[in-house]
């Protein structure tokens, strides 16, 4: 996902984006008529997961004049290069928690070549709570799906997530087709989206709503590119996160009710007349 100067028609240049989600090596163009670019040198904040609190947390790039520890990318860089500099982004619930971003920079590019903690290990420790939901094998194949799309590599990172999809809207099928008296040959014929729409009791309400989106599944990756399915990726993956949140969900609401039944159980009710 580059981020490219506004005279070519793309995205234009955002600092946020560039330090949190670009991955490495990938080459961002700016100018100076970008505002965003003021940003690297006056300081911002932006929000992200902070692996080592666990959770969700907004970061602090401080200017250079709080950082003078920190080279800084001034606007009169933009014209000049090659130059390296680093940043760090300091997270506001603790500010022993930080993350540092090395970027080359020549002239009207911006490329990040080093990262700590890895752009990897963040998306990672951010997502574990599917994982922990998942079985085996779709767990590893979502840590593998996650780790290729952090470095940019979007067909493989799109099949791992094709198949854990497919997997799970596929089980919702095989748990409720004996009670519905459904056919699996009819049911093997349809399209992704098409089976999306025939589920839609028992998948959640926005994956239904949106179905067609998922017509995306059904072409064969031999004709799909690296872009087409990194714009995707995160589509895939939060609509993995909402079944497994449904599953959650239900999963829970049945142990409650079984730790209800047996405390029930246990409850020894006076025989009628007695005190």
């Amino acid at each position: 996902m580059a981020n490219k100067d506004e005279s070519d028609n793309s995205e234009p240049f955002n600092a946020e984006v560039f330090l949190r989600d670009v991955p490495l090596y990938d080459e961002c163009s700016v100018s100076e008529a970008h505002a965003e670019v003021f940003k690297l040198h006056n300081g911002f904040n932006f929000d992200g997961h902070c692996p080592q609190c666990g959770k969700h947390a907004t970061f602090s790039v401080p200017s250079s004049g709080n950082a003078p520890q920190l080279a800084r990318i001034d606007v009169s860089d933009i014209t000049t290069g090659p130059y390296f500099r680093k940043f760090q982004a300091v997270c506001t619930r603790d500010n022993k928690h930080v993350q540092d971003f090395f970027v080359r920079g020549n002239k009207a590019t911006f490329t990040k070549v080093g990262q700590f903690p890895s752009l990897a290990d963040i998306v990672i420790d951010e997502n574990r709570k599917y994982r922990a939901l998942l079985e085996p094998q779709d767990s590893q194949e979502f840590y593998k799906a996650i780790g290729l799309a952090a470095h940019g590599v979007g067909i493989g990172s799109f099949v791992y997530l094709r198949r854990i999809f497919q997997r799970l809207v596929d089980g919702r099928f095989k748990k409720h087709a004996e009670e519905e008296g459904w056919d699996e040959g009819d049911y093997q014929k349809k399209r992704m989206n098409e089976r999306v729409s025939f589920l839609k009791d028992y998948l959640p309400k926005f994956l239904v709503e949106n179905s067609a989106v998922y017509s995306v599944l059904s072409v064969g990756i031999h004709e799909l590119d690296e872009s087409t399915c990194l714009a995707f990726f995160p589509v895939l993956k939060n609509s993995i996160g909402m079944i497994l949140e449904e599953d959650w969900v239900a999963r829970e609401d049945e142990k409650r009710r079984e730790e209800a039944r047996k405390a029930l159980a246990l409850f020894n009710t006076p025989a009628p007349g007695k005190k």
